[in-house]
């Protein structure tokens, strides 16, 4: 059957498809804004979320550190102001993952029942999102405050509510005089340490000028205050550590040297011991106004003696001793700074030259002993086996022609 353009049946079908469609297009056009709504709403949420599972991570891992901290932390603003800037970087470096703003400042911990071992120390953060969904920003405003805390028990320092045995808590605390001024290898600056502990420890360690290494175990000013001479610029961070077996303490003290007006004079010796003859490189490394000039004295006692005017000289050391060398710098405007550095020469080890006993005619050991002793050693020549009749001597060592120690070498010659 052919079904013309003016079929009835056909028509009623293209006008429903045709309805079919606009409608389509109607629902989806109602339909697309609630959904990008939904979505954005889910973002924003998620969002928060998120964030508030990262900010609990943080308020964790900060009241940890505060727990672990506690003396330095509750002390801050005194002696450890250096534990508050390792507790807010803690919090900043663990925040990175978190797409909120934190407060500035961060927060410091508190700790309501005191730092006694078993208190609580306490982490309160607040973080503020931007809220990206319009509706919900003219709800709530453009940014969203949540909050996250946490405690934990502070596990150094005595036990809360029981008294303390032994000496009790020991507090640190020293001061330093002067804590800052000008110092040089020719002229240091001398920097005396004074213990003002309490609690009445029982250990000291001292750092006195913060390189990590325990300079002293003096036991508070006895028998008088410690000092420590700075030669080169710069700042360190002094501390003391006392105990009492049962509670422990740490101070720091910042001393600044500030180098002299005029040229900063600073040398390397290479090397700095050995045997005489002993030759020596000096490497310059001063600067300040040019031109500089160089006065170098090797062997420096109370007055200089100018021994070369080189940028880096060397200088060979020939009898055993101790030398100061000392080196003074002049900048173009006339002014002058100087350094020292020590050289630790030993005695020069007489050396022998070993004969040669192989494949000679055969010797008695006594000849043998006498030839040895002739050529500078002192030592008993030692025989394999052990000192036959005569003897014809096929090995021996050391090897002849060598340079060795006359004290100490001893010769062995096998058959």
């Amino acid at each position: 059957m052919t079904l013309s353009a003016a079929n009835p049946i056909r028509r009623v079908r293209d006008r429903h498809r045709d309805r079919s469609k606009g409608q389509s297009i109607v629902e989806l056009a109602l339909i697309a804004p609630v959904m990008l709504l939904i979505l954005m709403v889910g973002l924003d949420f998620g969002r928060v979320f998120l964030g508030w599972v990262n900010l609990n991570n943080t308020a964790r891992i900060a009241a940890n550190f505060a727990a672990a901290n506690a003396t330095d932390l509750a002390s801050a603003g005194t002696l450890h102001d250096d534990a508050i800037a390792r507790y807010e970087a803690l919090i900043q470096a663990d925040a990175t993952t978190i797409n909120c703003t934190l407060p500035n400042p961060i927060p410091a911990p508190t700790f309501p029942s005191g730092t006694d071992l078993g208190d609580l120390a306490h982490v309160s953060l607040d973080c503020n999102f931007g809220v990206i969904t319009p509706i919900i920003s003219n709800i709530l405003g453009s940014t969203v405050k949540i909050s996250a805390s946490s405690d934990f028990p502070v596990r150094s320092g005595i036990v809360a509510n029981v008294p303390p045995g032994g000496g009790g808590s020991v507090n640190a605390g020293f001061n330093v005089s002067p804590a800052s001024g000008v110092g040089s290898g020719a002229t240091p600056l001398v920097v005396t340490y004074t213990d003002v502990s309490t609690g009445s420890p029982t250990s000291y360690d001292w750092d006195l000028n913060g390189d990590g290494v325990t300079d002293s175990t003096q036991v508070g000013n006895n028998p008088s205050p410690l000092t420590f001479a700075f030669t080169q610029p710069g700042t360190y961070f002094a501390s003391l550590t006392v105990s009492n077996g049962t509670s422990t303490d740490t101070a720091t003290q910042v001393i600044t040297v500030n180098p002299p007006p005029g040229p900063v004079v600073v040398f390397t010796a290479n090397p700095t011991s050995g045997t005489a003859p002993l030759a020596v490189s000096f490497s310059n490394g001063s600067t300040g106004t040019n031109p500089l000039t160089y006065q170098w004295d090797f062997d420096f006692a109370a007055g200089l003696t100018v021994d070369s005017t080189a940028k880096n000289p060397s200088h060979t050391y020939n009898t055993a001793g101790t030398y100061v060398v000392q080196l003074t710098v002049t900048d173009g405007n006339g002014l002058s700074n100087t350094a020292q550095a020590t050289i630790t020469v030993a005695a020069a080890v007489p050396m022998c030259t070993v004969p040669n006993f192989t494949n000679q005619n055969q010797q008695t050991s006594d000849q043998v002993q006498v030839k040895w002793n002739n050529a500078g050693f002192t030592t008993t020549v030692v025989f394999n086996p052990t000192r036959p009749p005569e003897y014809k001597i096929r090995n021996q060592n050391p090897s002849a022609g060598s340079s060795q120690p006359c004290a100490t070498t001893v010769l062995t010659v096998s058959k």
